[in-house]
């Protein structure tokens, strides 16, 4: 049998420390049960230099059988490979519903969130409006946002609002 795409239907579960400040939460994307492979997607929440503000990522991991799951991985190849175009939709819905659990765990003052390549056109950044639009949702307003002349990176920054509470202290 080959790679099977069978995400799961909802977050199940809580967010988990990353054991460095952090939080992450991960879903299932689909397995291969002849080589005990599994798909993961991760949502993070990861430190920063600053203390007052965490980094939100997301990317793909495996994990053989109960092995330790892989670094993420940001790339366009990954998605090509384990997500297919017209599951796309339903995992970026997922991926929105992790955002909202990761952040409404820890509530940081702020966020950061950069694409992992430069100059993407339009159609490539769509899918940033409704992570960012979690984000919102969560009690946050875009501070900042630009694309940096250089490398070409998108970034946003999302700063608490007033009257939300900081979950950490």
């Amino acid at each position: 049998m080959a790679y099977e795409f069978s995400p799961d239907q909802d977050v199940a579960g809580p967010s988990v420390s990353d054991g460095d400040g952090g939080r992450v939460i991960e879903f299932a994307i689909g397995f291969d049960t002849e080589s005990d492979l599994i798909v993961l997607m991760a949502v993070m929440l990861t430190r920063t230099d600053r203390i007052d503000t965490l980094e939100l990522h997301f990317g793909i991991r495996t994990r053989i059988g109960d092995g330790p799951a892989s670094a993420p991985d940001y790339s366009k190849e990954a998605a090509d490979s384990y997500i297919p175009k017209e599951g796309r939709t339903s995992i970026l819905d997922l991926i929105r519903q992790c955002v909202m659990r990761v952040v409404a765990d820890i509530s940081p003052s702020h966020i950061v969130m950069e694409t992992y390549y430069g100059h993407l056109p339009p159609k490539a950044l769509a899918k940033y409006a409704p992570i960012g639009a979690a984000v919102i949702v969560c009690g946050y307003k875009v501070a900042d946002q630009w694309r940096d002349p250089q490398s070409g990176i998108n970034y946003w920054v999302f700063s608490r609002t007033a009257g939300t509470q900081d979950t950490k202290a």
